[in-house]
């Protein structure tokens, strides 16, 4: 039997980008926790503990505590929605400001 990868969302909301990962996740068959982004020792309390295998954070507004994207056997991927070439917090609401035609997201891991 096929282990299923024990995944945590790290956001600063439930939002629907969030949701959405949430739910597509669930729906691979993951096993999916959602961790609010409250205080860096809480978050990084939280994550030590519940052990994830991988740490995904599609709607991040602070940045990711340096003791856990130091740590390699877990990865953190920030999701980044927006046009290309920018990469500032409201990437996503020029691209809909400014009716571009192309956008997309970037994965990338916190390192």
């Amino acid at each position: 039997m096929k282990k299923s990868l024990n995944i945590i969302l790290l956001s600063s909301a439930f939002n629907g980008l969030t949701q959405r990962v949430w739910l597509s996740l669930k729906e691979a068959g993951y096993s999916v926790s959602f961790l609010l982004f409250t205080t860096e020792e809480e978050v990084v309390d939280s994550i030590e503990t519940a052990d994830p295998d991988i740490v995904i954070c599609p709607f991040l507004k602070d940045r990711v505590p340096k003791i856990l994207w130091k740590n390699e056997r877990r990865p953190i991927i920030i999701i980044h929605p927006g046009i290309i070439g920018d990469r500032g917090a409201s990437s996503l609401d020029w691209a809909i400001l400014k009716n571009f035609d192309t956008w997309g997201v970037t994965a990338l891991q916190a390192v």
